[in-house]
C-alpha cells in the first residue's frame, strides 16, 4: 500500500478543501490552546468538518498533554485523536483515554532527553494506541516546528513499538520522497512544511508535497 498523507494544523476551510482536492488521506485540526494553529473557536471550520462524510478523509483532533478531554465532547466531527504526551511522562493516562474508546488513537513519540523508550513502549501498549507518530523534539513547542527528526531514532522506535508508523518532523515537498524511501512509513504528517505562516497553508506546497509522496 502506498504511503498515506496527513495535512495537519489546518485553520481555514479553503485550505482543508484544497488538501482534499490534492489527495490528502487525513486532515489534522489542533485543539491545544498553546499552539498557534489552535482552531477550537473556529465555528466555520467546525461546521465544515461536521458536513464531511465518514473517514473520507479522516479528520484528526490533535490534543496536547496539558489539555483536558472536555473539548472532545464538543467536536463530534473528529474521527481520530492524535494525543500528545511529551516524553510520555507525568503519570498513566489510561483513565482519561477510556473516554476516547471509540476513537482511533495516534500517540506521539519524540527523542526528548528524559524519554525512556522501553517504558514508553509499554505505556503505549497499555493505552491501546493504533499508531505511533514519530516527531522531532522541541522544548518550546509540541509540533509544527519544522525540525527534522533523527532517522536513527525512528529505527529505535521500530525496535520497541510494533505499530503503524507515521513519520513527522520537518517534512516538506523537497525531502519527503527521500524520507519515505528510507523509512517506509505507513503515513507522513506535515504542517509547517506546507505553510506560508503558522496555520495558513500554501496550496502549491500542499500539492507538491502530496505529489512527491505519490511518486516516492
Amino acid at each position: 500500500m502506498s504511503c498515506r498523507v496527513k495535512i495537519c494544523g489546518l485553520t481555514q476551510v479553503e485550505d482543508a478543501e484544497a488538501a482534499i482536492d490534492f489527495g490528502a488521506h487525513a486532515l489534522g485540526f489542533v485543539f491545544e490552546p498553546s499552539s498557534p494553529r489552535c482552531m477550537s473557536d473556529n465555528d466555520d471550520l467546525l461546521e465544515w468538518m461536521l458536513d464531511l462524510g465518514p473517514f473520507d478523509p479522516m479528520t484528526v483532533g490533535v490534543f496536547g498533554a496539558v489539555n483536558g478531554l472536555g473539548l472532545v465532547d464538543t467536536v463530534d466531527a473528529i474521527q481520530a485523536v492524535h494525543w500528545d504526551f511529551p516524553g510520555l511522562q507525568g503519570g498513566d493516562p489510561t483513565d482519561d483515554l477510556v473516554e476516547l474508546a471509540d476513537y482511533l488513537h495516534l500517540v506521539v513519540i519524540r527523542p526528548s532527553p528524559d524519554l525512556d523508550l522501553p517504558k514508553a513502549a509499554a505505556m503505549i501498549d497499555v493505552m491501546g494506541a493504533d499508531a505511533v507518530v514519530v516527531d522531532a523534539f522541541s522544548p518550546l513547542e509540541y509540533g509544527g516546528t519544522g525540525h527534522r527528526v533523527d532517522l536513527r531514532f525512528v529505527d529505535q522506535v521500530r525496535e520497541w513499538i510494533e505499530l503503524p508508523l507515521v513519520l513527522a518532523g520537518g517534512l516538506n515537498p523537497v525531502n519527503v520522497a527521500e524520507a519515505i524511501r528510507e523509512i517506509r512509513p505507513y503515513a507522513v504528517d506535515v504542517s509547517s512544511g506546507v505553510e506560508s505562516q503558522p496555520g495558513i497553508k500554501d496550496h502549491d506546497l500542499m500539492r507538491r508535497f502530496i505529489d512527491a509522496v505519490h511518486e516516492a
